[in-house]
Formats: structure tokens, C-alpha cells, sequence
């Protein structure tokens, strides 16, 4: 039996079925960020962003087999959400007509144990329901199904991973590029730059660095909302819900000069949001060599297994910009992994 569970606006999950998806992806956790499929992402994205989301759940029986998550996006929703009320209602249902596409994290999440026969009914199913979407962007699928959808719309992605089980410190560091050590040997030296996990608890800490961070978003045309009350609760909701959100600060002693952050279970994480200070940028300092650097022995001390480096365009004619995050991540010699996505 299938069921789609479709919430408009600001709809939740009850709290029932938050209980059933919160179990399921603990008991279902394989080689993926179950946190980009469950209710606190829900909550997290739609605390921040005017956006709709689509939860559909597969059922045989009464007994939960498969699980995905979906957001209705649209051009410049992260800008909007820094507009005024009356600014966002006069102009929101007209991105939103013609503007609007749809983009997901994960593909489905099956039940482990499920038979080839049930999974290959599930994406039958699952597909039927994309087909009928106007404009997805950017989301991944099961790579075995790509056949089933026109070809000029499934192209590669890819990023790298850090596998840390049966590993130590040493093994991982003994990966990087050569380039990479002598550039953390000599951050490292340094006296005077340090990094450090962002105190979620002391409220001046965070004022500081959501200051820092809307400065530093000018230099790269970010827009992404920071908002001091709502990155307290949002650490403090996932650690209770048994996710993981920290950010890592590379400072001066005197100035913040890049940070990172963190999502994911407690198996599993993604990097996001990297940021840099102007300083960093003209001093050439390469400061998200020491963040990530300290990210891989946060999760070697908590026990963290996956580090995912969060994605690079593998394209032959990729930009430079994308060149540079290529080149920024390849440094650490994590496995490289190709995966399909839609765009169409």
C-alpha cells in the first residue's frame, strides 16, 4: 500500500509519525545521513525558509518499509526569508507560480531487509510521483533506476567521504596530500589562529559569530538566515533528538576568520555552510584546511563513522569556483564517490 503524507506551509508531522520515521531511520541508519529524511529537518528548514515539503511513506501493511523527504522550493527563497513581512507577501506568490521547483537530499530510505521485488515496487511507485513534478533540481536517486527516466535529465554528481571505522588519527592524516600537511603545519604554528567548536551555551558567542557571519556573506553573495534564538534552539533540538549540529570557528585570537558547519546523525555527517572572513581571504590563508581538519578528530573522538565533504561538481567544464571546491576538498585524499542526480 502506498501513502503519501503531504503537509502545505508550515505543517508538521504530528507527533505519532514523527515517533514511527524517528525509529525507523535509527533502526534503517546505512551509509547515508538519515538527518536530510527525518522531522527535525523539517522543522529546521521551515523554521527559516517559507517553503512547502512533501513527506511520502510506503507501507506493507501496517508495517513501515520506505521513507522520502521533498521540498518545494523556489528562485531566491533563501534571500526572500530576509525581506520584510509585507515584502514577502507581495512578491512570494509569484515565485512561487513561476519560480518553483522541487530538490531533495537523500534518496529513498528502505527498510534493510526489504526483497529486490519490494524495492523495485517502491521505486515504480516513487517514480510515477516525480514524473508528475514540473521542475526537479539537484536530487539524487538510486542509481540503478536511472534508466527510467529520460537521460537528459539524470547527470553525475559526486563527492568525497572519510570512512573512519577501525581508524585512528594518525591513519587519517597519513591520507592528505602533501600540499595539505605542510599547509596545516604551518596554521598549526601559528600561535595566534586557533579552532574551536562554537559554544552554543553562551549566548554572547553566538551573537558574535551570527554578527561575523552576515558580514562575511557579502563577500560571497551568500544569503543563508542566522538568527541568534533560532541556532540555540536548533542545537539544542537536534542534540535531544540525537542528531548532530556544531559549528567549527577558526580565529585570530582577535577575529573570527572562517567557520563550518556540521550536520547529521550520530553515524553520519555533512559539512555546510563554509564561510571566510575578507582577511582570510587576502592573507591566503587556507583556514577550512584546519576547520576540517578539526571536524575528523571531533568525530574520531565522538565516534562519528562518516564525514561527507558534501559534494563537488565532476564535470570536465565545471567553473572555477567549482574548480576551487574540488580542489579545497581532493587535498584530504578522502574516497571519491559518483552518484545520479535529476535536473530537469
Amino acid at each position: 500500500m502506498l501513502k503519501e503524507i503531504t503537509f502545505q506551509e508550515h505543517g508538521i508531522l504530528n507527533g505519532e509519525i514523527t515517533d514511527q520515521v524517528n525509529i525507523f531511520l535509527r533502526e534503517n541508519n546505512y551509509q547515508i545521513n538519515t538527518l536530510f529524511t527525518s522531522p527535525a529537518w523539517i522543522n529546521k528548514t521551515l523554521n527559516s525558509y517559507d517553503i512547502d515539503y512533501k513527506f511520502v511513506m510506503f507501507f506493507k501493511d501496517y508495517d513501515l518499509i520506505a521513507v522520502h523527504l521533498r521540498f518545494n522550493e523556489y528562485r531566491g527563497f533563501i534571500r526572500i526569508s530576509n525581506y520584510n513581512f509585507m515584502t514577502r507577501i507581495l512578491i512570494l506568490p509569484i515565485l512561487k507560480k513561476l519560480f518553483s521547483y522541487t530538490i531533495w537530499k537523500n534518496p529513498i530510505i528502505f527498510k534493510q531487509d526489504l526483497s529486490q521485488a519490494e524495492r523495485n515496487y517502491i521505486n515504480h511507485n516513487f517514480e510515477l510521483i516525480i514524473n508528475k513534478i514540473n521542475h526537479v533540481k539537484s536530487s539524487p536517486i538510486d542509481s540503478s533506476r536511472k534508466n527510467q527516466f529520460n537521460n537528459n535529465f539524470v547527470s553525475d554528481w559526486a563527492t568525497y567521504i572519510f570512512d573512519f571505522e577501525g581508524k585512528s588519527y594518525s591513519d587519517i592524516r597519513s591520507l592528505y596530500s602533501r600540499n595539505l600537511n605542510r599547509s596545516l603545519n604551518s596554521i598549526k604554528n601559528n600561535p595566534n589562529i586557533h579552532c574551536k567548536r562554537l559554544n552554543f551555551s553562551v549566548q554572547n558567542d553566538v551573537e558574535k559569530y551570527v554578527n561575523w557571519v552576515k558580514i562575511a556573506q557579502k563577500n560571497t553573495g551568500k544569503r543563508f538566515k542566522y538568527n541568534v534564538d533560532t541556532l540555540i534552539q536548533e542545537n539544542k533540538y537536534f542534540n535531544l533528538q540525537g542528531f548532530t549540529y556544531e559549528v567549527f570557528i577558526a580565529t585570530n585570537n582577535t577575529e573570527i576568520l572562517g567557520s563550518l558547519a556540521i550536520y547529521g546523525d550520530a553515524h553520519y555527517v555533512n559539512e555546510f555552510e563554509a564561510n571566510a572572513s575578507l582577511k582570510a581571504k587576502k592573507s591566503k590563508f587556507m583556514i577550512h584546511d584546519l576547520i576540517r581538519d578539526s571536524v575528523v578528530e571531533f568525530c574520531l573522538k565522538k565516534g562519528i563513522l562518516i564525514y561527507d565533504l558534501s559534494g563537488f561538481n565532476p564535470s570536465e567544464d565545471r567553473s572555477k569556483k567549482e574548480e576551487g571546491i574540488k580542489f579545497g576538498k581532493s587535498k584530504f585524499h578522502a574516497e571519491e564517490f559518483k552518484y545520479k542526480i535529476l535536473n530537469w
